[in-house]
């Protein structure tokens, strides 16, 4: 794990001033939409296509025990650093279809409207996965607590290189269909587009700077958590057409069933 790596970004922004911070945190103050100061999830609105293992499942495996430990050490020794998701499910995202934060404002621009996109990219994804996309299901494998420092927090997800191509291929062709079919959605992302699916399961957002005391003392919660987390593998498949209100909160509006 890369702890000195996370240390020096966190320590980075121990001191910066709150506009600063805005930059730097912007996934979970502004992205996603944290409140800093009271850690709830504030609106953001949108629809991906997410793989989702539900709180039995996550107990079953051993996950939601080990994540909701993390947890809990981190909110019992520090004030109000870390916004946690909801640990009563788990997802990791294979799809990011649509959201009104990022990409209103260029529909707009363009001269389209947000909500008929909105519908249009939800009816084709619903259409791509029942009649084109084909089924997949691979073993991944959860090794551990991470960072995407010094923003993220997150579960890291081991991919076989077999995988990460299937997982790509399925992305690539959805993105395609998309664009082929919803004119307006080549303003959101065109056919060179190939960005690769990140290994992860977001587990919060780090939101307020820490001090070099709270770094290390987040770092050594991290630090013996992994010490004791054993691998967990599950199969991860392409995932359902799901909307969500804001980060904690999700609707799978659609299910794969071929």
């Amino acid at each position: 794990m890369k702890y000195e790596k996370f240390q020096k970004k966190l320590v980075e922004i121990s001191n910066l001033a709150e506009e600063e911070l805005d930059k730097i945190l912007s996934d979970g103050r502004k992205k996603y939409h944290y409140h800093h100061q009271i850690l709830e999830a504030l609106p953001f609105e949108g629809i991906s296509v997410i793989h989702n293992i539900e709180r039995s499942k996550a107990e079953e495996l051993g996950l939601h025990q080990i994540a909701d430990k993390f947890k809990c050490e981190v909110e019992n020794s520090m004030l109000k650093k870390v916004a946690f998701v909801n640990l009563d499910s788990f997802h990791a995202t294979t799809f990011d279809l649509i959201n009104e934060e990022d990409h209103s404002k260029l529909l707009i621009q363009a001269g389209y409207n947000y909500p008929d996109v909105r519908i249009k990219v939800k009816k084709s994804a619903m259409t791509f996965m029942d009649k084109i996309c084909p089924k997949i299901s691979a073993k991944v494998t959860i090794e551990g607590i991470g960072m995407f420092a010094p923003k993220v927090v997150k579960l890291n997800l081991r991919f076989h290189n077999v995988v990460k191509d299937v997982f790509q291929a399925y992305r690539i062709g959805l993105n395609s269909y998309l664009i082929d079919n919803v004119k307006e959605y080549s303003v959101i992302r065109d056919n060179n587009w190939d960005k690769t699916l990140a290994g992860h399961i977001t587990l919060g957002y780090v939101v307020n700077s820490m001090t070099e005391n709270q770094v290390d003392i987040f770092l050594d919660i991290m630090r013996k958590c992994n010490e004791v987390f054993q691998p967990i593998s599950f199969n991860l498949t392409q995932g359902e057409v799901t909307e969500f209100t804001d980060m904690d909160h999700y609707s799978v509006i659609h299910r794969n069933v071929k």
